[in-house]
């Protein structure tokens, strides 16, 4: 039955589209991506939604999916026209270093549309250098949407904010973190000062890795496993995604930071009361400082409510 009700949707789709009425493929094509979530019909959705304008809608369908995109030259570039289209010069600037696409024409297109924002929405950059200025005194929900609006700047724009709010001390580190690994993947080149829990450290991005594929998260997720295997699915999850969070809130330095896993993991799980407490630990100065950085991570993160 949904295989019959496929075909005719698909053959509504087609023919919509062929007589030019995009609104009713949009339907169609929409109707068919529910019954049969692939990728060869969500192409053909995405296509249609920026036929007819809905570049927003287009780029939500596939946020998600953006590497599949570039196995076919004809997918990469319509995406990329998306991206341009909804200011999404960040990730436009990203996706390119990414996938080797930085080309003359390439940049040409993202250069020419930066300049003309520049032009359009003067007053908005202004904005938002004097949102960047003050945006300690702001609600940390308000910051949070501020660090998603720099994305959608030019890129000399994205520079200068960055630099200035890797600099402020009282800039929350999780947030600092997001805007860093942004540079990471445009791999920047020059030089960035960091304040980093009351120290000012140096960082060249492209030197780096995104917090993802930093070795000593999988260090530690890994060693969460050897050292609680009895722990519920639900359990490994919770804690899993905790000490996602706490490599973010030391990134770009998080493997100088945690150094030995091991002992990192068996605190965690003395602390939740998973392991048995030992008294060995509270004398070695090695754990007393993973406790510290611990109940700093603990406060930071009760900022977000989390």
């Amino acid at each position: 039955m949904e295989q019959t009700k496929l075909k005719q949707l698909i053959t509504a789709a087609k023919k919509a589209e062929a007589q030019r009425q995009y609104s009713a493929a949009v339907i169609a094509w929409e109707q068919a991506y529910l019954l049969e979530p692939s990728h060869h019909l969500q192409w053909k959705l995405f296509r249609v939604l920026h036929a007819t304008g809905q570049d927003q809608k287009a780029q939500e369908l596939v946020k998600d999916d953006y590497a599949a995109y570039f196995q076919k030259k004809e997918e990469g570039q319509l995406l990329l026209q998306v991206l341009l289209a909804n200011q999404e010069f960040i990730c436009y600037r990203q996706l390119l270093q990414e996938h080797q696409l930085r080309t003359a024409t390439n940049l040409a297109a993202v250069e020419f549309q930066e300049q003309f924002f520049r032009q359009l929405e003067g007053s908005l950059i202004k904005q938002r250098r004097q949102e960047v200025l003050e945006c300690v005194t702001f609600p940390l929900a308000r910051q949070v949407e501020l660090v998603g609006q720099l994305k959608h700047l030019p890129l000399q724009e994205f520079r200068e904010f960055l630099r200035i709010l890797a600099l402020n001390p009282y800039f929350h580190p999780l947030l600092k973190a997001t805007l860093l690994e942004e540079a990471v993947k445009l791999a920047e080149t020059k030089l960035i000062k960091v304040s980093f829990y009351g120290k000012v450290r140096d960082f060249y991005p492209s030197q780096a890795v995104t917090i993802n594929a930093l070795p000593i998260r999988q260090q530690l997720q890994d060693q969460l496993l050897q050292q609680a295997p009895e722990l519920l699915d639900e359990a490994l999850a919770s804690i899993g995604a905790e000490i996602n969070l706490f490599v973010a809130l030391v990134y770009p330095f998080t493997e100088e930071v945690i150094g030995d896993p091991h002992l990192w993991i068996q605190i965690i799980l003395e602390r939740q009361g998973y392991l048995k407490k030992r008294q060995t630990l509270e004398k070695d100065l090695k754990a007393v400082k993973v406790g510290n950085w611990l109940d700093e991570f603990s406060h930071l993160l009760s900022l977000f409510n989390l």
